[in-house]
């Protein structure tokens, strides 16, 4: 089954938290999303001292290192609308139970070191392994071995590169499907632009938050676009669309 093209490129980075007051990377965030018509929403991923995959963006948590503390330490805590620290579990259980929004899963890298955040990836592969996942779900990652570990893994899921660091046809020729650099990173290299779309890379930047910034990716023809102010680009998206 071939993966579904997004019905619009805006993407709301940690959800759409910052418009509605909401914290990022909670599931309100999420749920406002997904309620507002965004094509994707992006959320942070690490993994706790005995292995819980969570949703944060810090690698602390209330002061608490997420990777060196279990889960149930971090209960103790609550986000500002109450929630406790949201599982993976938790936002697939939303994200999944529909079909227009989809989710992008970043994998942060983590500060212990590249081992364990292969062994992170490897507890993301036992949650997607044989799953149809692939339809709704797209990975980011900024460490370079960590990406290509997963795209072995799970070949049919499209992953994408963060760190700027590689060049378009370094990243096509490790089999990973896209880059998704800093906005202004684009500016200073506009000819990986067209270099990126030659070779079937996706093509997706993060994160733009000045509409004359949205309408020049737009009008590069950019696959995703992350934003923290999702529910004013798609009004701009949807204004310039109907021109």
């Amino acid at each position: 089954m071939q993966k579904q093209k997004l019905h619009n490129p805006i993407v709301a980075h940690r959800g759409a938290w910052l418009e509605f007051d909401l914290p990022e990377n909670s599931l309100a965030s999420l749920t406002k999303a997904i309620e507002i018509g965004v094509g994707a929403t992006e959320f942070d991923v690490h993994m706790t001292a005995d292995g819980v995959l969570v949703v944060h963006h810090d690698y602390d948590f209330f002061g608490k290192k997420i990777e060196q503390n279990s889960y149930s330490d971090l209960l103790t805590f609550s986000l500002t609308n109450g929630e406790k620290l949201p599982t993976v579990a938790d936002f697939l259980e939303i994200g999944l139970a529909q079909h227009k929004t989809q989710l992008i899963f970043e994998i942060k890298a983590s500060e212990l070191g590249v081992n364990r955040t292969l062994r992170m990836v490897d507890k993301v592969v036992e949650l997607f392994s044989n799953k149809p996942y692939f339809i709704q779900v797209e990975f980011i990652l900024f460490q370079w071995e960590a990406a290509l570990h997963l795209k072995k893994q799970l070949p049919t899921y499209d992953v994408a590169y963060l760190k700027g660091d590689k060049l378009p046809e370094e990243v096509k020729q490790a089999g990973l499907n896209g880059i998704d650099y800093q906005f202004s990173w684009y500016k200073k290299n506009e000819d990986y632009i067209a270099q990126a779309q030659q070779l079937g890379l996706s093509l997706n930047t993060w994160t733009v938050n000045e509409t004359n910034d949205l309408d020049y990716f737009l009008n590069h023809r950019f696959d995703m676009i992350t934003t923290n102010h999702p529910q004013l680009f798609l009004e701009f998206y949807h204004k310039k669309s109907n021109l």
